[in-house]
């Protein structure tokens, strides 16, 4: 499994020594942050693949063209289609609303199903799928199904054209990871035959932050974007990291 590291401008540095090759870059960091901008651009015509996100997550969200804009100029490979936590009926409106498709060719879509439990998030994976004849490239699955249900359940629901992509992790990875190969739910590599083809996080660094490991045993740490870390301990984290999901 790839590993996609979310890193503010001081780290850039560091993933690119760390020989990360895939990016998530944050639509609305590369809009409003120059340097941000220069490091991925400069990345994409190094070859590295990046994912563009499209701030549905976060409590300041980009208009859609402008998204679509800040991923044109630093050549990204794919596009977070328009989705709204959890929010079932919205999601499949926005995803496949004319417009916002027209602004992305299909082998540059993302899309990210959501949903309250996975009755919602299937129905809202099907009808975007229906919606768009499956001309998207990659399925991105939310880190808090994780806790609804599991990615493994819905891993097994997609149809196995497209590529998978787990937008963070819901946990500290260390749990994470460990629950999942105890209960069998899921191997990283993948399930029943579909590979899970990457991941993205600020693990490493946030935890570096903190002078912790990745897998120090302890709860979950958030990234503060302007915060200081320890960067050999961020870059031992990645490495760990890396070498865990493809275990």
């Amino acid at each position: 499994m790839k590993l996609a590291i979310i890193a503010p401008p001081q780290y850039h540095e560091l993933v690119r020594a760390t020989r990360c090759y895939m990016h998530m870059a944050l639509a609305q960091e590369l809009l409003r942050d120059p340097i941000y901008r220069k490091f991925y651009h400069e990345e994409a015509h190094l070859g590295a693949f990046i994912i563009v996100d499209n701030g549905a997550a976060e409590s300041d969200c980009p208009r859609f063209n402008e998204v679509v804009d800040a991923a044109n100029a630093i050549s990204a490979d794919e596009i977070i289609l328009p989705d709204v936590i959890e929010n079932c009926d919205e999601t499949i409106a926005r995803t496949t609303d004319f417009l916002a498709c027209s602004q992305v060719e299909a082998c540059r879509r993302a899309i990210v199903p959501q949903g309250r439990n996975i009755d919602e998030w299937l129905r809202c994976y099907e009808e975007i799928d229906r919606r768009l004849h499956g001309a998207y490239a990659t399925v991105c699955i939310a880190k808090h199904m994780e806790h609804k249900c599991g990615r493994a359940p819905l891993i097994r629901a997609l149809n196995g054209k497209h590529h998978i992509h787990y937008l963070g992790f819901d946990g500290a990875p260390a749990t994470e990871i460990a629950a999942a190969r105890a209960t069998d739910r899921i191997r990283y590599a993948g399930v029943y035959g579909q590979e899970v083809r990457s991941i993205d996080t600020a693990a490493p660094i946030a935890y570096a932050q903190e002078n912790k490991a990745i897998f120090y045993g302890g709860p979950k740490i958030s990234l503060d974007w302007n915060g200081r870390a320890n960067l050999l301990i961020a870059a031992s984290n990645i490495g760990d990291l890396r070498d865990e999901l493809n275990d």
